[in-house]
């Protein structure tokens, strides 16, 4: 295949604006790089169906009606047999060479080799997988039901390891998942796909001074997210006036119910340019709890991280290759709201550690997750010779 031009199709959720959503951020500009040297066409499950231009990209979608549901979860599979159903009809006049899948679990191995046995039976699958499979931990009974239940249903061990058996290759965004899905039996592994865009997500102009230090949080609200020791760590201080607590938070009930709670000290910043979010925070904080749904590089952590900000996070699979103690950022133990604050106060007085540390997790970015060097393993993959 080395030298021409391939046909593939990409699979996709929800392919359009907003971008700034993990593993539909990945996909788009993946699918970007790759519409530059091969024939591509990104297909996948949305809110609603029908095929449109994307950023220059064909971009077809399946519509499944629980995808904006609170309890899209445990719907998901429906969305994927009705798209699976449909495969043929949508891929019939491209016919793709290569399927390369951006469902993001392993597990999503299942309905994509589904999916290329019915319309594409001799194109070569590719997954990518930025999620950890299911660890069971104790949360509350809506947590449960939301949350853990349809994970353990479809993205436990035994899922993942029948799914990956399916691909002929993985391709994992983190050394910590290429180990996962050696161990799960998948037949090749490579490390990449996961970058940033050093570009937009660049140091700001300076900021006038502020009466009060204002610490960030960008993503969403989910129980793993940690919003919950973030704000008994930082909140009294908040409430004081001390500092400025502002939350970015993505649609959700749970964010819903946190904006009502009215917090004082908290402000809600809404959707807003990440970039420019980042920029008007003197330290950013992702609280994680839990290392399912980022055994990969988180992107609001490289993208804060790309815009040269001090980040402090927790001490997880995958984040810590990223993020080196006192170099390029900082790490507490998750769950710990001690010395998340602790810690979090003690760089609030330090300006100068944090501009030096955010000037070393800039470089590091550059040099190895900018997207031209996470996509050269996923370039290499797709067009060596077979």
């Amino acid at each position: 295949m080395s030298g021409g031009r391939l046909r593939i199709a990409v699979l996709v959720n929800d392919f359009g604006p907003p971008w700034d959503e993990a593993g539909k951020n990945n996909a788009r500009a993946v699918a970007a790089a790759l519409a530059g040297r091969h024939d591509v066409v990104c297909v996948g499950l949305g809110a609603a169906g029908g095929e449109e231009r994307v950023e220059g990209l064909r971009a077809m979608r399946c519509g499944s009606p629980f995808y904006r549901s609170s309890w899209k979860r445990l719907f998901y599979p429906f969305g994927y047999l009705n798209l699976i159903w449909r495969g043929a009809e949508l891929l019939e006049d491209f016919r793709p060479q290569v399927l390369l899948c951006f469902w993001e679990t392993a597990s999503t191995a299942l309905p994509a080799a589904a999916l290329r046995a019915l319309a594409a039976p001799e194109a070569r699958l590719i997954q990518v997988v930025w999620t950890d499979s299911y660890q069971l931990e104790a949360a509350s009974p809506a947590v449960w039901l939301s949350e853990h239940l349809p994970n353990l249903l479809f993205n436990g061990e035994l899922v993942t390891r029948i799914a990956i058996r399916q691909v002929d290759c993985v391709v994992a965004t983190s050394r910590y998942l290429a180990g996962r899905m050696r161990a799960a039996g998948a037949r090749e592994v490579v490390v990449g796909g996961h970058g940033v865009d050093v570009e937009r997500f660049a140091p700001g102009p300076a900021s006038a001074p502020r009466p009060r230090p204002v610490v960030g949080y960008l993503g969403h609200a989910t129980h793993a997210k940690g919003l919950g020791v973030l704000l008994e760590a930082l909140g009294p201080a908040a409430a004081r006036g001390e500092l400025e607590l502002a939350l970015a938070l993505s649609d959700s009930p749970e964010a819903a119910a946190l904006e009502r709670a009215a917090l004082p000290g908290v402000r809600f910043a809404g959707y807003c340019p990440p970039e420019e979010f980042y920029s008007g925070c003197d330290l950013l904080v992702f609280p994680r709890i839990s290392s399912y749904g980022t055994a990969s590089y988180p992107n609001a952590v490289l993208e804060a991280m790309a815009c040269g900000r001090c980040v402090l996070t927790t001490r997880q699979p995958a984040i810590d290759e990223i993020v080196r103690e006192g170099e390029t950022g900082f790490l507490v133990e998750p769950g710990d709201a001690t010395a998340l604050r602790e810690r979090a106060l003690a760089l609030l007085a330090d300006e100068g550690k944090r501009r030096s540390v955010g000037d070393s997790a800039r470089a590091f970015v550059l040099s190895e997750l900018s997207w031209p060097r996470a996509l050269e393993p996923l370039v290499r993959l797709l067009e060596r010779e077979e």
